[in-house]
């Protein structure tokens, strides 16, 4: 399958938050580039609805 680097990051970003959440669920910490996307996703799902980057950058759980 062909994809764009875009949609190639995207599905990084996606795949990492999913490995954060079961490692959560398990109990255990995420690792650190897991823990990172779980701030990053939302922001690019915020950004994806047309927020402006300022109300993007706020809290992940807004």
């Amino acid at each position: 399958m062909q994809l764009t680097e875009r949609k190639h990051d995207q599905l990084l970003i996606f795949t990492a938050t999913e490995l954060a959440r079961q490692r959560r669920t398990r109990g255990l910490h995420p690792k650190y580039p897991e823990a990172a996307t779980t701030t990053v996703r939302p922001a690019c799902l915020r950004g994806r609805r047309g927020e402006r980057l300022p109300g993007c950058a706020g809290p992940a759980g807004q």
